[in-house]
């Protein structure tokens, strides 16, 4: 969907984290990724603390994301907390619930459409953190994590694993015409280097698209 992004990103993979202000949210980036593994057939799992199925649906049909009933799953928070399981931890019951939605021959994308559900599985952080390396060690290549807050405070110890950090903020609390925000992307070129390549856009979230454009442009990019 953002092409721009998919050039500057490249085979980027493992995992991802997104914060937003407090009064914004991540849909530009996790609408995005959605977009493009539904496109490649590939499994699609979003894990909502925010909002119904049916929001994220309409979202994606106006959009003209084709969602395949086989392939995407969407699964509310409350049912990780209150579903039955074989193991009495939850993070083993969340990972167990997601690779049960998933062929794992095939590449995936989890989102996770705010880190601070975790804390209601555990108040021990690590516990996030080692759930995290777990399950995208049981992934296909290819797969990503997606992860996204409204507070980096959510993310400590997630960055020195993450290959990919996005940061949204919101221009005009959003408001304006013609720009919504900035997103800043910060990514490692390879998963081998340890350097990072910093870019930085303005975007429009529409009701029917995305758009990217580089800062002071009169044309949009993506």
């Amino acid at each position: 969907m953002l092409t721009e992004l998919n050039k500057v990103i490249g085979t980027c993979e493992g995992l991802m984290l997104v914060e937003h202000e407090p009064c914004g949210e991540p849909s530009l980036l996790t609408i995005h990724y959605v977009s493009e593994f539904s496109k490649q057939k590939a499994n699609v799992v979003y894990i909502s603390l925010n909002q119904s199925e049916e929001m994220l649906r309409t979202v994606c049909g106006k959009l003209a994301i084709r969602l395949d009933q086989n392939l995407f799953h969407f699964i509310p928070w409350k049912q990780i907390l209150v579903g039955d399981s074989s193991t009495s931890d939850k993070f083993d019951r969340l990972e167990e619930l997601i690779l049960s939605k998933v062929n794992q021959s095939t590449k995936t994308l989890i989102i996770f459409d705010n880190a601070i559900a975790f804390s209601s599985l555990s108040r021990d952080p690590t516990e996030a953190i080692q759930f995290s390396q777990r399950i995208r060690q049981s992934l296909e290549t290819g797969s990503i994590i997606l992860l996204a807050a409204g507070n980096q405070s959510h993310f400590i110890g997630f960055e020195d694993i993450a290959s990919a950090y996005f940061r949204l903020k919101l221009v005009n609390r959003g408001t304006g015409k013609n720009v919504t925000g900035v997103l800043e992307v910060v990514h490692h070129p390879t998963s081998f280097d340890a350097t990072t390549q910093q870019h930085i856009y303005h975007y429009l979230v529409g009701e029917r698209s995305l758009k990217l454009f580089m800062p002071g442009a009169t044309q949009f990019i993506i």
